[in-house]
C-alpha cells in the first residue's frame, strides 16, 4: 500500500489551536468532538497545508468564514492608521488576525502558524517535499541592492515603532517549508485578480458543509468525464437512487440556469431529468464522489459528511470511501456529528485493510486536545456506548 502524505500531524497557532498534536493519521479519519471545539478548523488548517499556504487558501479560509474585507475599504499604505501601532490595528490587519490564535491577547505580530508533520528534532532532515508549512506576517520594507549583473530585491522586516518611519513598508504574508520561502502583501488576498503564490501544492479538494458550487462541480467533472472515474461517481450515486442509468453536466437552457447543473437519465424514461429532483442526500453523494475522484494521490477534506443524507446509506458510503480512496491513494478527513456516522465508519474501518481512525477533540479550559482510536479501540467504544462524537 502507497505511504500516507501524512501519518502524524501538528498545528501551531491558527485559530482555535494555540498547538495541537495528533500522534498518528489513516488512510480515512474520521474528526469528532462538540460544537466550537475546531472541527472545522482542523479541515481547514490542512487545506492551508495542501495548498502550500498560499493567496488562494488564505483568501477561502477568511472568506468561508465571512472575515474577509474588500480591498477598496483600506489600503495598506495609509499612515495615519499605520501610525496607530502597536496601540489599535489597522483594518489591514484586523482583516487577517482571526487566522492566529488568540489574536486578541497577543501583540502584533503574532506567533506564526505551522502545520505539518509533528517536529523533528534538531539536525534532522525533513524526510518529504511537503514536509510542513510555516506562515509568518509583518511589516517589510523592500530595498534594491545593486549588483553589476541583478537588481536583486532584500526584504527588511520591520517592528511596530518603526513602521510610522518608513512611507514604503507593506504588511506581509511569509510562507515557507524549510526549503524556501515565498513573500506576498496581505492585501493581495482581497483581489480576485491577483495570481497565486504559494509553495508546492498537494493535489486536494475540500467539500464544505453546503456542498460543491456550480464552478466547482462543473470543473471536476470535466476532469473525469468519459474516464473510468465517472464509473466510480455512477456507482456512488446508485446506493441511493438504482435506477440511475447515466449522468451528465451540463448548462441550463434557460438563461436564470446558465450555470452547470448535474442531470440523470432514469431506468424506463427518455428525458433526462436534473439530480436535484432527487433530492439533496443524492447531490451530496455526488459531490463528494466527484471530489473523491479528483483528488488522486492527495488530501480529501470533508465538512460535515452526513450533511443531507439519510442514516441507512452511512454504512455503504464507508465502504465505498475506504476502497475508492485506496484504489486512487487519497487521504480523507472528514467531521461529523452523528453517532449513526461513527458506528457506520468504525463497521467499514474493521473491514478495510486500510487504517481508519476516529479522532476526537476535546476543549479543556481554552486548550484543545486530541485523542485518537484505532478501529480496534473504536470498536470496543462502540459497544460499551462510550461516548466519541
Amino acid at each position: 500500500m502507497p505511504d500516507l502524505l501524512l501519518k502524524n500531524l501538528e498545528i501551531d497557532n491558527f485559530r482555535t489551536f494555540g498547538h495541537l498534536e495528533i500522534d498518528k493519521l489513516g488512510r480515512v479519519n474520521l474528526i469528532t468532538g462538540k460544537n466550537n471545539v475546531g472541527k472545522s478548523s482542523l479541515l481547514e488548517a490542512l487545506w492551508l497545508y495542501a495548498r502550500g499556504g498560499g493567496v488562494e487558501a488564505l483568501r477561502d479560509s477568511l472568506i468561508y468564514r465571512n472575515e474577509v474585507a474588500t480591498q477598496e475599504r483600506f489600503s495598506s499604505r495609509d499612515r495615519s492608521v499605520i501610525s496607530a501601532l502597536p496601540g489599535d490595528y489597522d483594518e489591514l490587519i484586523d482583516s487577517v488576525k482571526y487566522l492566529f490564535h488568540d489574536y486578541h491577547k497577543t501583540s502584533f505580530p503574532p506567533p506564526p502558524i505551522y502545520v505539518g508533520p509533528v517536529k523533528l528534532a534538531k539536525g534532522t532532515k525533513p524526510v518529504a517535499t511537503h514536509a510542513s508549512i510555516k506562515i509568518e506576517i509583518g511589516w517589510y520594507i523592500v530595498q534594491e541592492v545593486d549588483d553589476e549583473l541583478t537588481t536583486p530585491r532584500r526584504y527588511v522586516k520591520l517592528d511596530a515603532k518603526q513602521v510610522p518611519l518608513h512611507e514604503d513598508a507593506d504588511l506581509y504574508f511569509v510562507v515557507g517549508n524549510g526549503k524556501r520561502r515565498v513573500r506576498f502583501k496581505v492585501d493581495r488576498i482581497f483581489s480576485r485578480n491577483s495570481s497565486s503564490t504559494s509553495l508546492d501544492e498537494i493535489r486536494s479538494n475540500f467539500v464544505k458543509t453546503e456542498g460543491l458550487n456550480a464552478r466547482e462541480t462543473s470543473s471536476l467533472w470535466n476532469e473525469i468525464q468519459l474516464t473510468d472515474s465517472e464509473k466510480s461517481v455512477l456507482e456512488a450515486v446508485r446506493l441511493i437512487a438504482p435506477d440511475v442509468e447515466r449522468i451528465s453536466v451540463r448548462s441550463g437552457e434557460q438563461s436564470e440556469l446558465r450555470k452547470p447543473i448535474p442531470i440523470i437519465r432514469l431506468k424506463g424514461q427518455d428525458d433526462p431529468v436534473p439530480l436535484r429532483v432527487l433530492g439533496d442526500g443524492i447531490n451530496r453523494l455526488f459531490g463528494l464522489t466527484l471530489a473523491l475522484t479528483n483528488t488522486k494521490g492527495g488530501i480529501l477534506l470533508v465538512d460535515e459528511i452526513e450533511n443531507g443524507l439519510h442514516y441507512s446509506v452511512f454504512l455503504e458510503l464507508w465502504r465505498f470511501l475506504f476502497a475508492v480512496a485506496t484504489q486512487f491513494n487519497v487521504q480523507v478527513f472528514a467531521t461529523t456529528h452523528s453517532l449513526d456516522c461513527v458506528r457506520s465508519f468504525q463497521k467499514a474501518a474493521k473491514e478495510s485493510e486500510e487504517e481508519g481512525f476516529l479522532i476526537r477533540l476535546k476543549d479543556s479550559h481554552g486548550v484543545v486536545s486530541a485523542t485518537t482510536l484505532t478501529k480496534e479501540e473504536l470498536a470496543l467504544a462502540t459497544r460499551d456506548h462510550v461516548e466519541v462524537r
